[in-house]
Order: C-alpha cells, then sequence, then structure tokens
C-alpha cells in the first residue's frame, strides 16, 4: 500500500455566456489549467485535470469522469467567472469530497494593467462567492481554498486538503466488517443508524462466526507455518508461550485476511467477548488485529468498526495510527494512562513486541496470544470519531505526547500520555459534555489541520480539547 499518493480532480469552469461572447478564452483558461498542473503535482500529489467546462452537461460529465479515475477530492477551479446554477446540479449529485477554488494567474495587481483582459482571467472570486452560497443553502459540504499557486502557503493547503479528501474516500470504499457482534450493554459505540453514516452511505458487513470456524479449519498447515516463522521475525517470542497456541493465532490471522479479502474490506470490528466464549474459536484475534493494523487495515474492539474505519482513513491519509483507550487518569501529575489488553499497532512499538500468552475465562477458558510493547515517546494527537444528538459526525481530538516513562507492571500495548490542556480534569469535563465516546485513535504527530479539514468536507462537527479547554480558561 503506497501511503503517498493523492489523488486531486480539478475541474476548471467558465460561464457559457463567455465561451460565447470570447470563444479564444476556453483555450487560454486551458493552458493556465495544465500550468496549474505542472507547478502543483510532485511525487505526493497527482494532479488530474478534467477539460475547462461551460454547460451544466460538460459539468455533470466532468464529474463523473473524475469519479470513475477515483480521485481523493474533487477541487472545483473557477478559473474565470461562472455563475451557481450552471455548477450546483453536478455537485450536490456527485458524493466526492469538495473545495471550491478561484484561481487566477494574477499575484499582484497591477492597477494601470487591469483591462478586459485581465479580468477575464482574473475575476472568479464573485462566482465562486455566488456557488458557496447555493451549497451552503443547499447543505451540501464543501471546503474553500483561497490564495495562488506560486504562493507557498498554497500547496501545503491543498495537500491537507488532499490528505482530508483521501481520509474520507478511504472510509467510504473500506467497506467495514465486524465479527462477534458488538460487546453486550456497551451503547456508545453502536452507531449503525446514525445520519453520518449513512451520508457516508458505508453499510457494514457482519462477519458470521460459524463462516469463521469454517474458513480457519480449511487453512493449510504449511500456511499456518510460514505464519509462525512470520511472528518469529518480526517479534519476540516469550518462552512461555506453546507452539500450538502461535499456530491456534496463525490459523485465525489467516481466517479472518481470508475473508476480509473475500468482502473487500479494510477495516474490522471484533468483539473478543463471542469469540472467546466460543467453544471451537476460544481467541480474541488480538494477535490478528495488530498484525492488520500494521498492514495499514483499521481495527477496533468490541466490534466497533466506526473506530476502526477511521483508523482506516488515517492510514489512508499518510499516518502512523492505532487503536488505544484512555484507561486512567493521575489527577496530581496531570497524566492519562492508554492502553488496551493486547491489541496495538506494532509500528508505534518503542522496541521489538513481544508475544505472550493471556487467558480469559467468562464462560469457559480461553487462551490466546496477545502483544507486549509501549508505545514510543513523542507528539500524538487522541482522535474520537461519534456522534452529536441529532445524528451527525462529530470529531474531538486531544493534542499531547507519549512519554518516556515506562509502565512495566501491565502488559498490552500502553504509554504514559501527556495532554496539553493545563488541567486534566478540564479536559475530561469537556470530553465527557463533547460526548466522546470511550474508543480513541492514536495517531503519530498533529493532525488538528487535517481534521479540521475534514469537517468541513462532511459539515460534521470539529472539537480540539486543549483549545477549548484555553478558551473555558478565559470565561
Amino acid at each position: 500500500m503506497n501511503y503517498r499518493e493523492f489523488r486531486i480532480g480539478f475541474l476548471p469552469v467558465m460561464a457559457d455566456l463567455y465561451n460565447r461572447l470570447v470563444p479564444e478564452l476556453r483555450e487560454k483558461l486551458g493552458d493556465f489549467t495544465q500550468q496549474l498542473k505542472l507547478d502543483l503535482q510532485n511525487e505526493t500529489l497527482e494532479f488530474i485535470t478534467a477539460p475547462v467546462s461551460c454547460t451544466e452537461n460538460e459539468i455533470r460529465t466532468a464529474c463523473e469522469k473524475l469519479e470513475r479515475q477515483q480521485v481523493d477530492l474533487l477541487v472545483l477551479g473557477m478559473v474565470s467567472y461562472t455563475p451557481s446554477g450552471q455548477i450546483l446540479p453536478a455537485l450536490l449529485a456527485t458524493k466526492l469530497p469538495l473545495i471550491v477554488w478561484p484561481a487566477q494567474p494574477m499575484l499582484e495587481l497591477f492597477p494601470e494593467k487591469y483591462d478586459f483582459n485581465v479580468v477575464l482571467m482574473n475575476h472568479g472570486m464573485h462566482g465562486a462567492q455566488d456557488l458557496a452560497n447555493m451549497l451552503r443553502r443547499k447543505g451540501r459540504a464543501h471546503g474553500m481554498l483561497h490564495g495562488h499557486h506560486k504562493q507557498n502557503e498554497l500547496p501545503k493547503e491543498l495537500f491537507e486538503w488532499a490528505r482530508a479528501g483521501k481520509l474520507l474516500q478511504s472510509m467510504r470504499l473500506c467497506n467495514p466488517c465486524f465479527i462477534g457482534g458488538h460487546f453486550e450493554d456497551m451503547l456508545d459505540l453502536q452507531l449503525e443508524n446514525e445520519k453520518f453514516i449513512a451520508e457516508l452511505d458505508v453499510v457494514p458487513k457482519e462477519i458470521d462466526i460459524e463462516q469463521f470456524i469454517q474458513v480457519a479449519k480449511n487453512k493449510l498447515q504449511q500456511q499456518i507455518k510460514d505464519k509462525m516463522c512470520d511472528y518469529r521475525e518480526r517479534y519476540i517470542i516469550d518462552a512461555s508461550l506453546s507452539g500450538s497456541l502461535l499456530a491456534k493465532a496463525a490459523r485465525h490471522e489467516l481466517a479472518l485476511r481470508e475473508l476480509l479479502e473475500q468482502y473487500d474490506s479494510t477495516a474490522v470490528g471484533i468483539n473478543f467477548m463471542s469469540l472467546c466464549n466460543n467453544t471451537e474459536i476460544a481467541d480474541a484475534l488480538h494477535l490478528a488485529a495488530c498484525s492488520l493494523m500494521a498492514d495499514g487495515i483499521g481495527y477496533a474492539g468490541e466490534g466497533d468498526w466506526v473506530t476502526a474505519m477511521l483508523l482506516r482513513g488515517m492510514f489512508s491519509a499518510g499516518y502512523i495510527a492505532s487503536f488505544s483507550e484512555q484507561f486512567s487518569v493521575g489527577y496530581k501529575d496531570n497524566r492519562l494512562v492508554l492502553r488496551h489488553w493486547g491489541e496495538g499497532n506494532p509500528q508505534l512499538a518503542r522496541s521489538k513486541p513481544l508475544l505472550k500468552a493471556s487467558t480469559f475465562s467468562d464462560q469457559q477458558k480461553a487462551d490466546f496470544v496477545v502483544m507486549d510493547f509501549e508505545f514510543r515517546p513523542g507528539l500524538v494527537t487522541l482522535i474520537n470519531l461519534n456522534t452529536t444528538v441529532e445524528g451527525n459526525g462529530q470529531i474531538v481530538s486531544i493534542p499531547g505526547s507519549t512519554e518516556e516513562t515506562h509502565l512495566p507492571a501491565v502488559d498490552g500495548p500502553r504509554a504514559v500520555f501527556k495532554p496539553m490542556a493545563a488541567d486534566v480534569r478540564e479536559l475530561l469535563d469537556c470530553y465527557a459534555a463533547a460526548g466522546g465516546s470511550h474508543h480513541m485513535v492514536l495517531v503519530v504527530g498533529d493532525c488538528t489541520d487535517m481534521l479540521k479539514k475534514t469537517a468541513k468536507l462532511t459539515g460534521w462537527s470539529y472539537l480540539n480539547l486543549e483549545q477549548a479547554c484555553r478558551e473555558q480558561a478565559t470565561i
């Protein structure tokens, strides 16, 4: 998987009236579009250009072609004036993430040279205002981009828009699955009927446990041996971990991968309770979850396919990330413990992970493999995707750092987290007031700008809790 490839579809538009009055203008705007491509395309950004389009039919045809080309972001280039009525029907019909950019050749205004020819090439701005007004009135989420392509800030801004578009398209196309249902009575994770899920046009697929059992039984011994060799190369094997337990983990990972491939899925929620209590599985699939995350496949526990979908999106947007939870709080030292039982992305491990045996005894005893490591220290962002009262999407982020501090007395993927917010009590109050659910995506680095853009492309709300706490402190 290539984490660094982003595809922008650039659709330049002009008024059909201008095409009739100044027929040579379309060619000039086409040349300008090609110059934009030369200046903005690079090793991380593919710039796919549509023809300069004038009529409603031309614009709709161009949008449909860009959809087939699977672009991550539609950039509506107002390279000259175009009235909203020509453009709006196509933009309401497409599900591509959208930004509007009044792109123009003029970087600096020279009043003495501002003649009619300059006007024709440099007045998409008021058409963009017309269009943005109508998009808002019609409830079509979108972003705005203002600036000149020769300014240093614009390519960086465009790249972040492309990342946000990639995240959303990856979520839409991940075909999320879940196995074992949801954790009993854990209601904050069960988001199947919310408005924002329907708008994403995502329908999760439940993997039947009996189907999983049958696929696992059909795994060949050589496949299992090869997978075990892979484990031994990648990880440290605890001396107490038996070969038979490692073989069971290998068999189950192979089965899960086969089913995800069958459903063309790149995100999965796994409920360990159901699987551990099944006599023929007796495995939480924690090692499988770790391996999937290392390969860019989204995962979350307790059957939470929504957080798994978000994690997949972050991977596609080029971030290193992992599933995790806030587990405990140190009020005096203003810190949190991040951890989960035995699943995390080993790409974030500060040293080579250890594979250990674990046990869960509920309706029966289940022995299985977990991964043990500490997240490496550094700047990180915790992200939660949940819903508002009205069913709209809501992104909540908590910036901070994972510390050098060790947690030697517990197992599993873990870290001490120091939030940027000055008071952890106020931070947790704000998180609860916002309705944040308890599953998080732990992302390496600062992704604040990209999250803001994601919210604009979707119409979701976005809340940065460090900023919210600072604002609260001034009241």
